[in-house]
């Protein structure tokens, strides 16, 4: 039996993903989110 590893399927991500790019929205939201609470500015309206 002859294995080749070069063939082994991978779970690599492309930049093309949208998955990605929705992961890298969430994560943003959430900074943003978290920075925002911690801000001591009069400004009630969280910055889009």
């Amino acid at each position: 039996m002859i294995i080749d590893a070069t063939v082994a399927e991978q779970a690599i991500r492309f930049p093309t993903d949208l998955g990605l790019l929705n992961e890298a929205r969430e994560l943003s939201e959430h900074i943003i989110d978290v920075l925002h609470e911690k801000s001591h500015r009069p400004q009630k309206k969280k910055p889009r």
